[in-house]
C-alpha cells in the first residue's frame, strides 16, 4: 500500500463595523476587511513544508484527561491499523466542539515527556472554551523526541467534552 498525504491549512477572519450618526441617520461609518493564510504542504519525507503523515480523532473525555504519544498514535485507515510516530509536526488544530458554560479543555505539556517545543520550550496552558479552537502551524515544524512526545489535553469541568484532533507532520509509519 502506498500512502500519498497532501495538507493545506487555512485560517481566516472576516469582520464588518458599522458606526450611525445618532444625529443624522443617513451618515454612517463602514470598516470591513479580511485576512486569510493558506499554506500548502507538500509530500515528502523531509524539508519545509514536507509532510508525511497526518492523524485525526474525535475524543469524548469525561472528568478526566487524556494523554496523546506523539510517538505512538494509533489509527485506523482503510481497514487496517496504522500507529504513527511523528518525528516532527508542523500543523495542530484542536477543537472543543462541545457547548455549554464551563465545559472548558486544557491543553498542556507538562511531565517528563511534555511536548514542550510546541511551547518554545514551556509547558504551555491554554484553556479551550466551548465552540473554541486552537491552530498553530508552522512551516519548519516542531521537533517530537523520545523526552519530548506527550500532549495533556484535560476536561477542566469533569462534565464531559468531545473535541476533534488534528496533527499533519513527518513520521516513520510502523
Amino acid at each position: 500500500m502506498a500512502i500519498t498525504t497532501a495538507v493545506t491549512t487555512a485560517s481566516s477572519v472576516s469582520y464588518q463595523q458599522n458606526d450611525i450618526d445618532s444625529a443624522n441617520s443617513n451618515k454612517y461609518f463602514r470598516d470591513i476587511g479580511s485576512y486569510q493564510y493558506t499554506k500548502n504542504y507538500e509530500d515528502a519525507a523531509s524539508g519545509l513544508g514536507a509532510v508525511n503523515s497526518i492523524w485525526h480523532d474525535r475524543l469524548s473525555i469525561s472528568g478526566t484527561k487524556q494523554i496523546l504519544d506523539l510517538q505512538n498514535l494509533t489509527t485506523t485507515l482503510f481497514g487496517f491499523s496504522i500507529t504513527e510516530t511523528f518525528t516532527g509536526v508542523k500543523d495542530v488544530y484542536i477543537e472543543n466542539s462541545t457547548t455549554g458554560i464551563g465545559r472548558n479543555i486544557n491543553l498542556h505539556s507538562t511531565g517528563t515527556l511534555g511536548w514542550t517545543n510546541l511551547w518554545d520550550g514551556g509547558s504551555g496552558n491554554i484553556t479551550l472554551r466551548p465552540n473554541s479552537c486552537f491552530h498553530l502551524n508552522n512551516w519548519a515544524g516542531w521537533d517530537v523526541t523520545n523526552i519530548n512526545r506527550e500532549l495533556t489535553i484535560e476536561d477542566m469541568s469533569g462534565s464531559g467534552i468531545t473535541t476533534n484532533i488534528f496533527f499533519a507532520g513527518l513520521s516513520g509509519i510502523n
